[in-house]
């Protein structure tokens, strides 16, 4: 039989729920170097603050003072853990916190309709010491009643609402949304600790009806967060169609300058057989400068894909105007899941990608550009690469760094090509080694195809 107060231990109770709805919010999100390290030390150090807490009052406003403190350390402990900005740090505490209000009062809920909630829930906030009997049945249905409510209560939540929040670059729409969300959550807590503390104010009905308020306000809270990043994701969508419309322009004028090249082979190769026809006779530079020009012709690519065939066969040119060799080995046939669009998309960033990076190269030997498609079992695998003279660093997504100004519309070529991988259930991989630009997509080939 042991004797502790109520408070003291739940204050404890309340930091461990609460860094655990902390983590579950931000685990996908950018870590620190160190990153077990630190989670182990920001732990150690909220629950020696929650243990050296002073319970100097037993009363609402001490009461919401002290989780206010506390969760605001845990706040600081979070920013010693994950690389995010503080308003990320912000946004997703509040959500943990919200969440774990939510199970809080979700267990009291239960602990009311089973007559449990005079000594399971609104004893935490007491003043007074209360008994573990661990020999009782009733002590062991109270705790396990507990952790079934918390951990399921955790896992809806995260499952509904947390996933659409703990993204590694979440961006919040409007932080004064996120402001009052805060303070709705804040107002709802101040008045749980006010009717907790009332003199003889248990109800059975009242405790049940305030528990259905509290929850109800608790999904509201994450219902504004997550439109919050819902609204932000559609605004990013539209920004990236902006992009794909300015990429879309560029590139027709690149395939309008291509036709503009077969125009002027084609006058050429008119005066080339008018020559020949004139003098009758063909010499050993005439034949040369035939077989080059048929050769552009015949640069067509046949890779079962008539989009594709399109979009490498106009590269090809390109490599061809701009002294590049490109060697294409593709077997495209088991691509028809992809769109054309998409297909041509994803085909012109990474050919236009690297195209860019080898013709700053200064060694003639070095433009040369390696493309691979092949069907691997149930994938198709894509693989390019390149040489690239400089220094070149990834971010975040694993994708090159841009090193032009303008970064609205320059370096969102791979983030077109990302994004539709991802689209796909896909894997992209990049890798740069001894000049060596790799990029590999694997795509899983539906079953229907």
């Amino acid at each position: 039989m042991y004797e502790l107060s109520e408070l003291f231990v739940y204050k404890i109770i309340f930091m461990l729920e609460l860094l655990i709805a902390m983590h579950l919010f931000a685990f996908r999100m950018k870590k620190r170097n160190h990153y077990v390290i630190r989670i182990i030390i920001g732990t150690v150090f909220c629950i020696l603050i929650s243990l050296a807490f002073p319970l100097i009052s037993y009363s609402s406003w001490y009461t919401s003072i002290m989780f206010l403190i506390l969760f605001s350390l845990s706040m600081i402990s979070m920013k010693f853990i994950y690389d995010v900005p503080f308003k990320t740090i912000f946004f997703f505490s509040v959500a943990s916190y919200t969440s774990q209000h939510f199970a809080h009062e979700a267990y009291a809920l239960l602990a009311n309709i089973t007559s449990l909630a005079s000594s399971a829930t609104m004893g935490m906030y007491g003043d007074t010491l209360f008994e573990i009997d661990l020999t009782s049945a009733n002590t062991w249905f109270t705790i396990l009643l507990y952790f079934e409510t918390y951990l399921l209560s955790y896992w809806i939540l995260y499952k509904v609402f947390g996933k659409k929040i703990n993204q590694e670059n979440v961006i919040i729409s409007n932080f004064s949304i996120a402001i009052i969300s805060a303070a709705i959550l804040l107002v709802d807590i101040v008045l749980n600790a006010v009717t907790v503390y009332i003199e003889n104010g248990y109800n059975k009905t009242y405790v049940f009806i305030e528990s259905i308020y509290n929850l109800v306000c608790c999904l509201l809270i994450l219902y504004i967060q997550v439109s919050m990043c819902i609204q932000r994701q559609l605004e990013k969508d539209v920004d990236t169609l902006s992009v794909l419309l300015h990429q879309s322009e560029e590139q027709y004028k690149q395939s309008n300058e291509n036709i503009k090249l077969l125009n002027l082979k084609c006058h050429d190769l008119k005066h080339q057989v008018r020559e020949y026809t004139e003098k009758r006779s063909i010499d050993s530079q005439y034949i040369d400068d035939l077989v080059s020009l048929i050769n552009i012709y015949d640069s067509s690519v046949k890779t079962g894909n008539e989009a594709l065939d399109l979009i490498l066969t106009e590269k090809s040119l390109l490599c061809h105007k701009n002294q590049i060799n490109i060697t294409c080995l593709a077997d495209c046939s088991k691509l028809g899941f992809v769109s054309n669009s998409d297909l041509y998309s994803l085909f012109g960033n990474i050919i236009d990608n690297a195209i860019e990076a080898v013709t700053k190269l200064t060694d003639p030997h070095k433009r040369e550009i390696n493309l691979v498609v092949k069907n691997v079992n149930n994938f198709v695998s894509i693989d390019i690469e390149n040489y690239y003279q400089g220094k070149l660093e990834l971010d975040s997504d694993g994708l090159p760094k841009t090193t032009k100004d303008n970064e609205n519309y320059h370096g969102f070529g791979l983030k077109s090509v990302l994004m539709i991988v991802n689209k796909y259930n896909g894997d992209l991989h990049i890798n740069v080694d001894n000049s060596i630009f790799s990029l590999s997509i694997l795509l899983l080939i539906p079953l229907e195809n």
